[in-house]
Parts: structure tokens; C-alpha cells; sequence
């Protein structure tokens, strides 16, 4: 297509060459930025801390999501102190939808020509089916994670009739199911809005401040629902969510500054990017590991039900742990058993014990001699 002249003329073919020749670098330097998410095409890749930063960042807002989620509980609308999601819900939806996209961008970025950046202009972000799909099934876990996993087994599709059932008769019911998928569809675009964010140190900041905010608040909350004589719970769970916001926070600070110092200043930071990761790793997990030792100590000091609350939290863990062990001593047993049972057959059996025979005596008696 060829454009006109401000004085009604049409452009010479040189132009449009030097046109076309400009889309084409521009496609393909955002097809280029897009492959530095990948190790494999080019030199110059993400270090390990840029590709973490995303991750961490959405690890931030779940754990104050997760505080919101409690403070909710705390007014008894769905159940007695029940939160409307599992705590690690958050989780898995934020970070799971961060690498999903991260992935899809990648193999979308691998297999796209240069000019298909022009030749597809407005179109969606790759893989948006498979990841609703797999938003979908999340969400009906998550439902009956949340509403009938007490009473029937996944496997059981009575589950489903009954959801289908509250969901016509407009009860609380399908109100905490219309809020689940709420909850699911917002945390998974926040998780693709992460994933596509640069980040700098003022971003971690702001969140940090919002997140401190928030839970302080939500303290203040409980505080005063204690002192008003209504029964909350949950403690635990959030005097263990603030210390792991704040570990998430120091680390996801120190590698945007990090990062932020090595890409904006003239000389950047001297030295392996590596090196320089990796001694931020160790200083900032030794922070974490000391901070979670405090609140340990603390919690178990004030509340003698903090370990018993921490063990119980930790009891599906336990259970899958020994899933584990079980099914790995059943397959030991199976494989080692013939070996030990053919090195019995040759090397351990005795050879068979002779008993002398005693001569029998003559049938007509002894007959001495004459």
C-alpha cells in the first residue's frame, strides 16, 4: 500500500522500501526482546535474579492477599472463620499464571516470523485458551477444595450435581462460588500483568508500603474484634504471612536494585553477575532464616497452640510425605526381591544332609555261628 505526499503525489519506491525495511527491524527487535526471556537463543539473556523478580513480586501480593482473605473470615460469612479460599490458592493461581505466560510468550516468540508483528496487529496474547482451560479446572478444584471436600471425594461426581444445584437456587452457596471465580479470574491477570512488567526498586517499595499497610491494619482489625468478645482464628496463619512478605520484599528490593544499578548507570556493577546474585542470595537468606528463627521463637513463647496450629498446617505435607515413602518402599521391595531370591537359590542353599542307613537284620532272626 502505498501512502501520498503532502502534495498529492505518492511516495517513490525507494521510500517504501526504507519504510518497509523499518517495520521489519522494529518487528524484529520486539521478537528479539521477547526471545531475551529464553537461555537458548541468545547470549545476552535474563540473569537468574531478573528471571526470579516476577515471581518474588507476585509472591508479595499473595501473601497480603491472603491477609485480606483472613481478615474476611474473621466476620463469619461463609462459615465460622472460614476463608473463602485455601491460603495457598493465592499461590499457585499468581505464580502458576506468571510462568504460564512467560512460557507461552516464549514459544510464541520462537515460532513468530518478524513481519507477523505487523500482520497481527491487536491480536491476543498466546495460549489464551489453554490457560483459561487450565484456569477452569483450577477453579473447580478450588470449589470443591473450598465447599465439598468435606463431605465428598473429588472423584465422586455427586459434587458436581450439588454445585449445579446451590448455583439454581441462588443461595449463600453460589455466592461463595461466585466469588471463588472472582477471586481466580482476578489473581490469574494479575499473575499475566506481573509477567509482563519491568521491574525497579520503586515498584517493591510501593508494594511493600501497601503491604505493611494492610496487615497492620488487618491487626488492628482483629485486635479490636478480640476485644469486643468475638472468637477469631487464623492467627497463625497470618503471624507466619507477615515475616514471609517481608523475606519476599528484602530479596525481590535487593535484585531490583540490583538489576535496576547494573542497566541504568553508565559503568554498572563491576564484576560476575552471577557472583554478585549469588552473595545477595546468601545475605538475604540468612536475614530470612534468623527472622523466621524470632518468630518462632515468639509465637511458640505467647501462644503455647502456635506449634500445635504450625503442625496441624503442616499435616498434608506429612500425609504426602509419607505417600511418598510408601509407594518408594513398595517399588524398592518389588525390584529387590527377585535379586535376593535368586541370590538365595544360587549362594545360600545347603546341600542335603545324609542319614546313614542301619542295616536292617535278616527276617528269620540272627543266626550266630555254629
Amino acid at each position: 500500500m502505498s501512502a501520498k505526499t503532502p502534495s498529492g503525489g505518492q511516495q517513490p519506491p525507494d521510500q517504501e522500501m526504507q519504510d518497509l525495511l523499518a517495520r521489519v527491524q522494529v518487528a524484529e527487535r520486539r521478537r528479539q526482546e521477547r526471545l531475551r526471556l529464553s537461555t537458548t537463543f541468545l547470549p545476552d539473556t535474563l540473569s537468574l535474579g531478573e528471571r526470579l523478580l516476577p515471581y518474588l513480586f507476585a509472591g508479595m501480593e499473595a501473601c497480603f492477599i491472603n491477609a485480606l482473605l483472613v481478615a474476611v473470615a474473621g466476620f463469619n460469612i461463609f462459615g465460622p472463620n472460614i476463608p473463602v479460599l485455601p491460603l495457598w490458592a493465592p499461590f499457585v493461581l499468581m505464580v502458576g499464571s506468571v510462568w504460564g505466560a512467560r512460557y507461552l510468550e516464549r514459544r510464541d516468540a520462537r515460532s513468530t516470523p518478524p513481519l507477523d508483528e505487523f500482520d497481527r496487529v491487536g491480536t491476543s496474547m498466546p495460549g489464551t485458551t489453554l490457560l483459561m482451560i487450565l484456569l477452569g479446572v483450577g477453579a473447580l478444584f478450588l470449589i470443591w477444595t473450598s465447599m465439598y471436600a468435606q463431605s465428598i471425594a473429588l472423584y465422586n461426581p455427586t459434587w458436581l450435581l450439588t454445585l449445579v444445584n446451590d448455583i439454581l437456587l441462588l443461595n449463600l452457596r453460589f455466592g461463595q462460588v461466585l466469588l471463588i471465580l472472582v477471586l481466580c479470574v482476578f489473581l490469574a491477570w494479575r499473575g499475566v500483568g506481573i509477567s509482563r512488567r519491568v521491574f525497579e526498586p520503586g515498584h517493591v517499595f510501593n508494594l511493600l508500603r501497601v503491604g505493611v499497610g494492610v496487615m497492620i491494619g488487618i491487626i488492628i482489625l482483629r485486635g479490636a474484634q478480640q476485644s469486643s468478645g468475638v472468637t477469631v482464628r487464623n492467627e497463625t496463619a497470618l503471624f507466619l504471612l507477615v515475616p514471609l512478605f517481608l523475606c519476599l520484599s528484602l530479596v525481590a528490593h535487593a535484585l531490583a536494585q540490583a538489576t535496576f544499578v547494573r542497566h541504568s548507570h553508565p559503568t554498572g556493577l563491576e564484576g560476575s553477575v552471577m557472583a554478585q546474585e549469588r552473595s545477595i542470595f546468601s545475605i538475604m537468606g540468612i536475614i530470612c532464616v534468623a527472622l523466621l528463627i524470632v518468630v518462632l521463637t515468639v509465637g511458640s513463647v505467647a501462644s503455647p497452640a502456635f506449634l500445635g496450629d504450625i503442625q496441624r498446617a503442616l499435616a498434608p505435607l506429612g500425609a504426602l510425605y509419607d505417600l511418598l515413602v510408601s509407594i518408594f518402599a513398595r517399588i524398592i521391595t518389588l525390584l529387590v526381591t527377585p535379586i535376593i531370591n535368586v541370590l538365595q537359590s544360587l549362594h545360600f542353599t545347603t546341600a542335603p544332609v545324609k542319614v546313614p542307613l542301619t542295616p536292617r537284620p535278616p527276617v528269620g532272626g540272627h543266626h550266630g555261628p555254629k
